[in-house]
């Protein structure tokens, strides 16, 4: 594969969530005019949740996804999955307004938020240095070697 995706870093347990599909709104504080398929990068970051409480997480969760949230494996400072951007938006209201209910407006707290499907988790996490904002990922040879198994496998 050639085509070069962009990279976004989150934060850890977000990033694992975003890309377990199980929180499909991704609150930024600057709003982008990006759309497209990107790759879910865990921060090496160890703080959780960034000072939200693990209940305020879990009230958001279906019960089997309780479950899984529990015993998942975590990794940091890697590309752990990939997801697709379809909107970036300005309030809880407008993501009920434009997606009726489709998606938990709970997970919005703003300022802007990214709306995210598709979102799949890669069997192996892939090494690779973060940054801020969308960024291409600088990846060894076998990195890019296991990503492009991942891409040919998830999308």
């Amino acid at each position: 594969m050639t085509e070069v995706l962009k990279a976004l870093s989150l934060r850890q347990r977000w990033a694992w969530l975003v890309a377990r599909g199980f929180k499909p709104i991704e609150n930024r504080p600057w709003t982008t005019k990006f759309r497209g398929r990107f790759l879910i990068h865990a921060s090496k970051s160890e703080e959780q949740l960034d000072g939200l409480d693990e209940a305020w997480v879990l009230e958001r969760l279906e019960p089997y996804q309780v479950a899984e949230y529990r015993t998942a494996r975590i990794d940091y400072g890697a590309i752990i999955g990939a997801g697709t951007v379809v909107d970036c938006v300005n309030s809880a209201y407008e993501i009920e307004r434009r997606y009726r209910n489709l998606y938990d407006v709970r997970w919005y707290v703003g300022p802007q938020a990214l709306v995210v499907v598709n979102a799949v988790l890669y069997d192996v996490a892939i090494p690779c240095r973060g940054a801020l904002g969308f960024f291409v990922p600088m990846l060894t040879a076998e990195g890019l070697a296991v990503l492009n198994e991942q891409r040919r496998k998830y999308g």
